[in-house]
């Protein structure tokens, strides 16, 4: 499976969910604390449209005031059309996502 991840700003990140819907996802929102590292919250979303699900996740990064760190897990499926139909979904959300202002952390 794997993890794609993306920085984005703060102030960005509030406005995520209702730029998904607009998109036309069913957006769920939840929170958890992460083990790594003490009192850090991280927020888990999970985007839906039809049968298929995109997950991702965002939390403050630890010593960098204003800049939340994303993972988006990748949408995986065995069989072809099932594996491109959730490619695309993570592709809108990707984009989604970098339209909103989030990139890449490592240079290419």
């Amino acid at each position: 499976m794997g993890v794609d991840i993306r920085y984005i700003p703060a102030e960005a990140v509030s406005a995520l969910p209702d730029r998904l819907r607009e998109a036309g996802f069913v957006v769920e929102i939840g929170s958890e604390t992460t083990s790594q590292h003490a009192g850090v919250v991280v927020t888990l979303a999970k985007c839906r449209r039809g049968g298929d699900t995109q997950r991702l996740g965002w939390n403050p990064i630890p010593g960098r005031p204003g800049v939340f760190c994303m993972g988006i897990i990748n949408a995986r499926g065995w069989r072809r059309s099932v594996r491109e139909r959730r490619e695309r979904l993570q592709a809108e959300v990707t984009s989604i996502i970098e339209s909103s202002g989030g990139y890449g952390p490592f240079p290419n």
